[in-house]
């Protein structure tokens, strides 16, 4: 624990602890080379001792990347993630699709957005954040395949309290964010866009739970 009583050393501080993020930087966005020093003793006793949950946990979460499965594959121009064979288990702590090229991305993103519902491209390469392309030289070309999948892939909503009325209605399409081409195609337009609505999840398997009115998840940290 350090202690200070100057400003500048204390978000300082806390933007090393916490992966180098400055306190305006946006998703994924780090000022620095920090560290990942987020959890303290107490934090870290509470989670010990809730190891014994963890496989009740990790089933819900699981089953929410079910759901998400059963209605995005086999769908054109949408890879979801595969648990390769031999695998023992899979934490799922987020749910990444692939989507057909960035174009396509940033529609769904789009049709996301007008209802509230937070989506993230998951995520930019490492070595494009201006911190690595300043200090390091790095540029776009250096790492393609990764650039290319930096481009393409998009985190859904995700958390182990979330319904399977929850996943329905983060895919249910919006005319507004779909092409003439996915008009007509009923399926595919469940990854195309969405319309408005009540759904408010946080994101990136964060804490959340169900509002007090029922109406989605609200925020608990």
């Amino acid at each position: 624990m350090i202690v200070t009583d100057r400003d500048d050393w204390a978000e300082a501080l806390k933007s090393l602890r916490n992966q180098g993020r400055d306190v305006l930087d946006a998703w994924l966005t780090h000022s620095r080379l920090g560290f990942n020093y987020r959890m303290d003793e107490m934090s870290a006793a509470w989670e010990w001792h809730s190891c014994n949950a963890s496989t009740r946990l990790l089933s819900k979460r699981e089953q929410v990347a079910q759901w998400y499965e059963e209605r995005l594959s086999g769908i054109e121009g949408v890879a979801t993630p595969r648990v390769t064979a031999g695998s023992v288990a899979k934490s799922w702590f987020v749910y990444v699709i692939r989507l057909r090229d960035a174009g396509h991305r940033k529609r769904v993103m789009e049709g996301l957005s007008q209802k509230g519902v937070p989506s993230r491209p998951y995520y930019t390469p490492i070595h494009l954040p201006k911190l690595y392309v300043e200090r390091f030289g790095y540029r776009r070309g250096s790492f393609p395949v990764s650039e290319a999948l930096g481009d393409v892939c998009l985190a859904l909503p995700f958390s182990g309290v979330m319904s399977e009325s929850h996943v329905d209605y983060v895919l249910r399409p919006a005319e507004s964010t779909r092409g003439p081409r996915e008009q007509s195609e009923q399926k595919s337009s469940l990854v195309y866009g969405w319309s408005k609505g009540l759904l408010n999840t946080q994101f990136l398997g964060l804490m959340t739970e169900p509002s007090k009115d029922g109406g989605g998840l609200s925020r608990s940290c």
